[in-house]
C-alpha cells in the first residue's frame, strides 16, 4: 500500500507538475495573445494613421493636380494667345508691305499726275501769254480800225458836203 501510495504520489506530483507546466504554457500563451491583441491594436491604429495619412496625400495631390491644371490651361491659353498674336502680326506686316506698295503706287501716280499738271500749267499760261498778246493786237487794230474808220467817216463827210456843194 505504501507502493501504491508513493505511486499515486508520484502521479500526483506527475500530475500537478505538468498542470503547473501546462499553467505556466497557458500563461504564457495568454501573455503572447495579450501581446498579439496589443500588436494587432497598434497594427489598426498605424493601419489607420496611414489610410488617413494616404487620404490626406491623396487630397493634396488632388489640389495639386487641380492647381496644375490650372496653371496648364493658363499656360496653354498664354500660348494660344501668344500664337494669336503672331499670327495678328504677321498679317498686319503683309497689310503694312501691301499698303506700303500701293503707297508707292499711289505716290509714283501723283507724281506723274503733277508732271502732267506742271506741264498742262505751263501750257495754260503759254496759252495765256500767247492769247493776252493776241488781245493787245486786236486791242490795237480795233483803235486801228475805230481811227481807219474815224477817218473815212470824216473823208465821207468831206465828201459828202463836197457832193452838196456842187
Amino acid at each position: 500500500m505504501a507502493q501504491t501510495r508513493v505511486q499515486t504520489d508520484k502521479s500526483f506530483l506527475t500530475n500537478v507538475a505538468e498542470r503547473t507546466k501546462m499553467m505556466g504554457q497557458v500563461a504564457q500563451l495568454h501573455d503572447d495573445l495579450v501581446r498579439l491583441q496589443k500588436a494587432q491594436t497598434h497594427e489598426a491604429g498605424a493601419r489607420q494613421r496611414a489610410e488617413e495619412s494616404l487620404a490626406r496625400a491623396l487630397d493634396k495631390l488632388d489640389a495639386a493636380q487641380s492647381r496644375h491644371d490650372v496653371t496648364r490651361a493658363e499656360m496653354e491659353a498664354d500660348a494660344l494667345t501668344r500664337v494669336g498674336e503672331v499670327a495678328l502680326i504677321k498679317d498686319l506686316r503683309v497689310r503694312l508691305e501691301t499698303n506700303g506698295q500701293q503707297l508707292k503706287e499711289v505716290e509714283q501716280t501723283l507724281l506723274c499726275e503733277r508732271s502732267s499738271a506742271h506741264e498742262e500749267l505751263a501750257q495754260a499760261k503759254q496759252a495765256c501769254g500767247s492769247a493776252q498778246a493776241e488781245a493787245l493786237d486786236a486791242d490795237k487794230q480795233r483803235a486801228q480800225i475805230s481811227q481807219d474808220l474815224a477817218k473815212s467817216a470824216a473823208c465821207i463827210s468831206s465828201l459828202e458836203a463836197q457832193v452838196k456843194e456842187a
